[in-house]
């Protein structure tokens, strides 16, 4: 036993293990606060009123909750419409402030949780198809407890510096060969190892579930536990009658399991190879090899640790999914059956205790002539950290006004005295082609290899590169069967307007039911040195782009979207435009704009005012307000220093040539 605690106080102290689970926690803990986003973004971005009708309908559906869902999700849709024409009749002049605001008041307490009960009306659809087990419940945390599904990489680089350390610190001063001049020297050295490295393994393993357990109750909460699994969408197919906390469990137990496999692996290459590089090298081959290139259902049919420290395939079922192209339903993820799991199991305990009785019993009968000190070993994490703080406390500059502001409706060309920019669609694809002054017109595609790449019709021109979106959907023949590789690539590729010179900006693959599915309907983006802002057709998604942590806004989509690198302009639900702040986060009206149409150029903002039968104002950067025509406008865009813009009643384009500084 004093061997034992020697051992052990070796480890922790003068090896410094301690640091290396504290720091393995602390980089996880960093990670989950930089890129941690909710499944169901829009209840967390609705959440005060998604709870407020969660109060009335959480549980088991019945025929009143049925009721109620309903009758409230068409009360606050027709509600919310009447709101928006009682606007429009104010602006108009067909009733007076008094008798709007009236209105209002009495549509308001329908129609102002009309966003949280669109987010409930989603579960609920799925709720209603087998509402014998499936409840209606707050699904962020439980979703982000137990649907994820990645290999840990914290926890494996702390657990491989710590074993591998422990063993080759060892052969490196030859302490091997005086444990071997004692009677069962060398059994027990292995012995002790072997055991310390299964308890830190284990300890390691719980930590890191316990810190995830608090940090997802933290964020999100971990209600009502004794619910069906079977009501997180993810799990519809789950074939156990297990609740959330038995689920929690299950996993837990599961990934300790993969954690001692794991250990034991790495002590056998260890004491096999007797070198750092080469057992690092081995495990990772073991390990994150197959997790990159194997299916996911095949990760879980292999006797190896991968697929119990994954383990949430084990509950999962089925995955079908339909092809993104002819409909037809492809399976994702097939299930692992409880006499598949035994048999796999059965294998893997076998495996790990070979990997025991190896380390245990092998003679030491190879003398290390190659190998690394302990603290070289903690030399690249050093300079990940420093990395690591290095990149979270650098930002961009002060922001600034962009010289051309960016607007929605005329997001496929750019122009300014010096640069024309314009997106062509042909029969194949777009191409999108730069014009400078005294210059030739130059295609901006410069490679001639990606002709299999679908060219989005919206550029966005930012600090003398051209930004645009390609796409590539990849031929099911080349996909492997699996829910975390998706089948369409999205890039947002740099084009030097100097050099002509291409980079990418910005690449995520994902499939048609994964979290970044939303930007199959991208139909514009805008950027700047630090985020990214797609358009979709219902909504604004702020990505980071260095952590790719997602963020949809709370901006309507009323008409043009503007930005002017400061803020992002939009008409609100009451037809006023406004500005949402994207340093603070803060929305506030723009002056006391009413507006049908509008757009933003350098010095102000032409709209038609709906306190004026949607006349043609201009809106400058002093607050000067004036008007441009007495014409009903319909439409109106900037090109250049041209101001285009339609009248109704009228077929034909009217035009003014502005003062222009780019």
């Amino acid at each position: 036993m004093q061997a034992f605690l020697f051992e052990w106080k070796k480890v922790f102290i003068c090896q410094r293990g301690w640091r290396v689970i504290l720091l393995a926690l602390a980089l996880k803990l960093g990670y989950l606060l930089a890129a941690d986003s909710p499944e169901y973004v829009e209840v967390e971005l609705y959440r005060n009123d998604y709870m407020y009708y969660m109060d009335n309908v959480k549980g088991r559906l019945n025929e009143k909750k049925i009721n109620y869902i309903e009758a409230t999700a068409s009360q606050s849709a027709a509600a919310k419409d009447k709101i928006l024409q009682t606007y429009l009749n104010l602006y108009s002049g067909n009733i007076s402030e008094e008798e709007c605001d009236l209105k209002v008041r009495e549509l308001s307490g329908i129609s102002e949780r009309y966003k949280g009960m669109n987010a409930l009306y989603e579960q609920y659809l799925y709720v209603r198809q087998q509402p014998e087990n499936r409840y209606i419940i707050y699904p962020n945390g439980w979703a982000a407890l137990l649907q994820e599904d990645g290999l840990d990489l914290f926890f494996l680089a702390a657990l491989l510096i710590l074993i591998i350390q422990m063993f080759c610190n060892e052969y490196v001063c030859k302490m091997d060969l005086l444990a071997m001049t004692t009677a069962n020297g060398s059994k027990n050295f292995g012995m002790k190892k072997g055991l310390i490295a299964l308890i830190l393994a284990l300890l390691l393993n719980l930590l890191f579930n316990i810190e995830y357990f608090i940090f997802c109750k933290a964020k999100y909460g971990l209600p009502d536990a004794g619910y069906p699994l079977q009501s997180l969408e993810y799990f519809s197919d789950c074939p156990y009658s297990i609740n959330f906390g038995q689920a929690f469990l299950i996993l837990t137990v599961l990934r300790v399991f993969g954690a001692a496999f794991l250990a034991l692996l790495i002590c056998f290459a260890t004491v096999w190879t007797r070198r750092y590089a080469v057992s690092c090298l081995l495990i990772l081959c073991m390990v994150v090899i197959p997790y990159i290139s194997l299916g996911d259902s095949l990760q879980y049919y292999l006797p190896a640790p991968l697929g119990f420290l994954r383990a949430v395939g084990y509950l999962s079922g089925n995955k079908i999914l339909p092809d993104a192209v002819t409909g037809e339903e492809t399976i994702a993820f097939l299930q692992i059956s409880v006499s598949q799991f035994l048999f796999v199991s059965s294998i893997s305990i076998l495996i790990a205790f070979l990997c025991g009785t190896y380390v245990c019993c092998k003679s030491r009968n190879k003398i290390l002539r190659l190998g690394l000190g302990g603290k070289k070993i903690m030399l690249p994490v050093v300079w990940l950290v420093c990395i690591s703080v290095l990149a979270g406390c650098s930002r961009a500059d002060t922001l600034e006004r962009v010289n051309i502001p960016y607007n929605s409706i005329s997001a496929d060309f750019y122009k300014d005295n010096t640069l024309f920019v314009e997106t062509k669609r042909n029969e194949e694809n777009v191409e999108i082609w730069i014009e400078r002054k005294n210059d030739k017109v130059t295609d901006i595609v410069r490679s001639p290899f990606r002709t299999d790449f679908v060219n989005g019709e919206c550029i966005y021109i930012h600090n003398g590169v051209v930004y645009y979106m390609s796409s590539y959907i990849e031929d099911d023949s080349n996909i492997r069967l699996s829910s975390r590789k998706g089948k369409t690539t999205l890039y947002i590729l740099g084009v030097s307007i100097d050099s002509m010179e291409e980079f990418c900006t910005f690449e995520v693959s994902y499939g048609k039911n994964s979290e970044w599915s939303f930007l199959n309907n991208v139909r514009t983006f805008f950027l700047n040195d630090d985020n990214i802002w797609f358009v979709t057709e219902d909504t604004i998604w702020q990505v980071d782009l260095f952590t790719h942590k997602k963020e949809m806004l709370n901006i309507p989509l009323n008409g043009n979207i503007a930005y002017d690198g400061l803020g992002i302009y939009f008409i609100d639900d009451t037809m006023r435009l406004s500005c949402y702040d994207i340093e603070t986060g803060s929305t506030d009206k723009v002056g006391d704009i009413a507006a049908g149409v509008y757009v933003l150029e350098q010095q102000g903002i032409y709209f038609s005012n709906l306190r004026d039968n949607n006349y043609l104002y201009y809106n400058g950067l002093d607050g000067k307000v004036e008007k441009i025509a007495a014409e009903k406008v319909t439409s109106v865009e900037l090109e250049g220093n041209l101001l285009k813009y339609y009248v109704s009643g009228d077929m034909d384009i009217h035009t003014i040539e502005l003062e222009c500084d780019g």
